[in-house]
């Protein structure tokens, strides 16, 4: 009798502890469907491009650049500025679980780990970890917005003056570029975008013609593009400020 009631124990305990470790199992593999779903599909709020500088031992930086789509892959790009002229592409699958993300070539290497910052992404180290010390801030990489890349921003406002004139701008998000009319002259230069929506215009140049009706705009507007260092988007309109003040210049685009 006292051998059955201990054998009954013991079923009893094992049950248990079988039950407890399928519902542990269960719990992960949910977070996983959270964020990859049944059909291999990322979560929407992995999906997107992401670019920035990140630190680099023996350069400027390492500009960046990555692409994740619905279906669970991804597009790396890599230059080592001041060492190469090209971007090095790194294509594979995105492993998702537990609030990270794994980058997977298509040898099954690991390239890199991620995790979410707001709408941003995280560089992780190689083992999942957050990365400490000095440069830990500096390994975010920031999401464009695409309401602001690949669309005809035409010029509506400068320095809270209404504006008429064909002067637009253009942000390209293959090569960080930046083109338009500053409302005489041509110009084209580099954007880059960091976390929080911040953005920095460098390297402005611009053609030489000389508009006399257009020129008082064209100077303030090409100031304006070195002054700003953040942008708002909403109701198909752009807004570059700086620093939290008045709107620097108001865009407005017809196919957001």
């Amino acid at each position: 009798m006292k051998r059955d009631f201990l054998f009954m124990m013991c079923a009893i305990a094992m049950v248990a502890a079988v039950s407890g470790g399928c519902k542990s199992k269960q719990s992960a593999s949910e977070t996983v469907t959270e964020q990859v779903g049944n059909n291999g599909q990322i979560a929407s709020s992995w999906t997107g491009t992401y670019v920035g500088v990140l630190p680099c031992a023996d350069c400027p930086g390492i500009e960046t650049k990555v692409t994740i789509s619905p279906d669970g892959k991804f597009v790396l790009l890599q230059k080592y500025l001041d060492k190469d002229e090209n971007y090095f592409k790194t294509e594979g699958t995105v492993k998702a679980g537990d609030g990270k993300i794994s980058l997977q070539d298509e040898q099954n290497r690991l390239v890199a780990n991620y995790s979410l910052q707001r709408n941003d992404l995280k560089q992780l180290d190689m083992e999942g970890n957050a990365i400490t010390g000095e440069l830990a801030p500096n390994y975010l990489l920031a999401k464009v917005d695409p309401l602001l890349v690949g669309h005809r921003w035409k010029l509506t406002e400068l320095n809270g003056a209404p504006v008429t004139n064909d002067a637009y701008l253009i942000l390209d998000t293959e090569d960080n570029r930046i083109s338009g009319n500053l409302s005489c002259n041509t110009f084209s230069g580099v954007y880059e975008l960091k976390p929080g929506n911040r953005i920095r215009i460098t390297n402005v140049v611009a053609t030489q013609k000389m508009c006399l009706n257009n020129m008082e705009v064209e100077t303030e507007l090409k100031k304006v593009l070195g002054l700003l260092d953040s942008y708002t988007i909403s109701d198909s309109t752009l807004v570059f400020s700086r620093a939290r003040m008045a709107p620097l210049a108001k865009f407005l685009t017809p196919n957001p």
